[in-house]
């Protein structure tokens, strides 16, 4: 979900950031997943939410193509963040849905916006206990930009291989390049920088995935970029 980190500073400016759960909830250790989740707090959480309602408006349509055709099976958001969008694959009768989410305090919200889905905490980049092809669908909005390049990449090999043939990938990005400015008060080691298009087009053409819709959307707070891609359907003799 897109998260509009410079109103999120401006929100933020002068507040304490607190820790939604201990280090140890977390399957990554590193400096960069422990500051992703202190960004992430309660207050975050709230102020997300309210943000959500407009974005939803514009997410919309792009979910309902991302549906259309998509097999049965579960759909896994990997940064599920308040769970609005897979509220909204409930509303269309989906009965297998799944998030995860660094924070706690965003997987609160969550829980109480799609009572119907299952939701674990954990890091988006390892999904530890997720077998290969067991979705039918996965979900990366606005999440990428937390991390560096080479993790992003192996990131969409890895969501990429929870696909079953013929299962789609969804992924929402900022688009352009350099660092983000996420406000003073944000914890050193955050990491938030946008990739181009290409870059992010080739890192799911890496990853053996066939890229079917792609969105631009202009935007005075910043570019932003919206693909589909599927896992081609096994090889019959």
């Amino acid at each position: 979900q897109r998260l509009r980190l410079v109103e999120l500073a401006r929100h933020l400016a002068g507040r304490p950031l607190v820790h939604p759960a201990p280090p140890c909830a977390m399957a990554s250790s590193s400096a960069e997943a422990a500051a992703t989740q202190s960004f992430y707090s309660e207050e975050t959480a709230e102020f997300y939410a309210k943000t959500m309602v407009d974005e939803m408006t514009k997410l919309r349509p792009r979910l309902e193509r991302f549906a259309a055709g998509l097999p049965e099976g579960i759909i896994l958001d990997t940064s599920c963040g308040t769970g609005d969008m897979l509220a909204f694959f409930a509303s269309l009768g989906r009965p297998a849905l799944h998030g995860v989410d660094l924070s706690a305090a965003m997987l609160a919200k969550a829980r109480a916006r799609c009572p119907t889905a299952e939701f674990t905490q954990g890091d988006m980049t390892v999904l530890e206990g997720w077998e290969a092809g067991s979705c039918a669908g996965v979900i990366s909005s606005f999440a990428v930009h937390h991390l560096k390049a080479d993790q992003a990449a192996e990131a969409v090999r890895r969501w990429a291989s929870l696909l079953a043939p013929g299962g789609k990938l969804f992924l929402a990005g900022w688009e352009g390049s350099g660092d983000m400015d996420c406000g003073e008060d944000a914890p050193k080691d955050l990491v938030a920088r946008k990739y181009s298009r290409a870059t992010l087009e080739s890192w799911l053409t890496d990853a053996g995935l066939a890229v079917s819709d792609v969105e631009l959307e202009k935007d005075e707070m910043g570019d932003s970029v919206y693909f589909q891609a599927t896992k081609p359907a096994a090889a019959t003799a």
